[in-house]
Protein backbone atom coordinates (compact mmCIF):
# COMPACT_ATOMS: atom_id res chain seq x y z
CA UNK A 1 0.00 0.00 0.00
CA UNK A 2 2.92 2.42 0.53
CA UNK A 3 4.14 1.55 -2.43
CA UNK A 4 0.87 2.90 -4.24
CA UNK A 5 0.82 6.27 -2.50
CA UNK A 6 4.43 7.43 -4.43
CA UNK A 7 6.02 6.62 -7.74
CA UNK A 8 5.65 3.21 -8.69
CA UNK A 9 8.26 0.87 -7.46
CA UNK A 10 6.95 -2.95 -7.99
CA UNK A 11 9.46 -4.15 -5.53
CA UNK A 12 6.88 -2.77 -2.75
CA UNK A 13 4.49 -4.04 -4.11
CA UNK A 14 6.06 -7.91 -4.61
CA UNK A 15 6.78 -7.57 -1.09
CA UNK A 16 3.82 -6.91 0.52
CA UNK A 17 1.94 -9.23 -2.00
CA UNK A 18 4.31 -11.81 -0.87
CA UNK A 19 3.90 -11.55 2.61
CA UNK A 20 0.11 -11.80 2.20
CA UNK A 21 0.27 -14.91 0.00
CA UNK A 22 2.79 -16.99 2.03
CA UNK A 23 1.14 -16.68 5.01
CA UNK A 24 -2.24 -17.65 3.66
CA UNK A 25 -1.62 -21.43 3.61
CA UNK A 26 -0.90 -21.51 7.21
CA UNK A 27 -3.65 -19.00 8.27
CA UNK A 28 -6.32 -21.09 6.57
CA UNK A 29 -5.48 -24.11 8.14
CA UNK A 30 -4.63 -23.34 11.57
CA UNK A 31 -8.42 -21.02 11.45
CA UNK A 32 -10.19 -24.22 9.66
CA UNK A 33 -9.15 -26.57 12.45
CA UNK A 34 -9.91 -24.45 14.88
CA UNK A 35 -13.44 -24.07 13.55
CA UNK A 36 -14.03 -27.13 13.63
CA UNK A 37 -12.45 -28.19 16.54
CA UNK A 38 -15.98 -28.57 18.65
CA UNK A 39 -18.32 -29.55 15.57
CA UNK A 40 -18.06 -33.21 16.15
CA UNK A 41 -20.66 -35.29 13.98
CA UNK A 42 -20.95 -31.85 11.75
CA UNK A 43 -17.59 -31.41 11.14
CA UNK A 44 -18.43 -32.06 7.04
CA UNK A 45 -21.63 -29.72 6.62
CA UNK A 46 -19.13 -26.89 9.26
CA UNK A 47 -16.33 -27.28 6.65
CA UNK A 48 -18.50 -26.92 3.45
CA UNK A 49 -20.11 -23.43 5.07
CA UNK A 50 -16.29 -22.58 5.36
CA UNK A 51 -15.37 -23.02 2.13
CA UNK A 52 -18.87 -21.47 1.18
CA UNK A 53 -17.92 -18.23 2.72
CA UNK A 54 -14.46 -17.92 1.42
CA UNK A 55 -16.25 -18.13 -2.07
CA UNK A 56 -18.82 -15.87 -1.03
CA UNK A 57 -16.48 -13.19 -0.07
CA UNK A 58 -14.44 -13.85 -3.05
CA UNK A 59 -17.40 -12.82 -5.54
CA UNK A 60 -18.52 -9.83 -3.60
CA UNK A 61 -15.30 -8.54 -3.23
CA UNK A 62 -13.04 -9.02 -6.44
CA UNK A 63 -15.64 -7.01 -8.02
CA UNK A 64 -14.32 -3.90 -5.97
CA UNK A 65 -10.90 -4.04 -7.54
CA UNK A 66 -11.48 -3.54 -10.87
CA UNK A 67 -14.40 -0.68 -10.22
CA UNK A 68 -12.04 0.94 -8.05
CA UNK A 69 -9.42 0.99 -10.83
CA UNK A 70 -8.41 -1.20 -13.09
CA UNK A 71 -4.18 -0.04 -13.74
CA UNK A 72 -2.85 0.33 -9.72
CA UNK A 73 -2.74 -2.49 -7.50
CA UNK A 74 -4.06 0.42 -4.88
CA UNK A 75 -7.22 -1.25 -4.39
CA UNK A 76 -6.26 -4.70 -3.74
CA UNK A 77 -4.09 -3.74 -1.38
CA UNK A 78 -7.01 -1.25 0.04
CA UNK A 79 -9.32 -4.40 -0.36
CA UNK A 80 -6.66 -6.45 1.62
CA UNK A 81 -6.19 -4.44 4.38
CA UNK A 82 -9.77 -3.58 4.64
CA UNK A 83 -10.28 -7.72 5.37
CA UNK A 84 -7.88 -8.17 7.31
CA UNK A 85 -8.82 -5.43 9.80
CA UNK A 86 -12.08 -6.32 9.61
CA UNK A 87 -11.38 -10.16 10.47
CA UNK A 88 -9.36 -8.93 13.56
CA UNK A 89 -12.34 -7.19 14.63
CA UNK A 90 -14.41 -9.88 14.81
CA UNK A 91 -12.02 -12.19 15.99
CA UNK A 92 -12.06 -9.82 18.90
CA UNK A 93 -15.83 -9.69 19.21
CA UNK A 94 -16.43 -13.52 19.33
CA UNK A 95 -13.49 -13.66 21.73
CA UNK A 96 -15.86 -11.69 24.11
CA UNK A 97 -18.52 -14.07 23.52
CA UNK A 98 -17.06 -16.81 24.11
Amino acid sequence: MISGLGPNKLWLALIGLFLVVSTLGLINAVVTSLALQRQGKQAGIASSVLGLGMYVFGIFLSPLVGIMGSYTYLPLAVLILLCEFSALLLYRYVRRIV
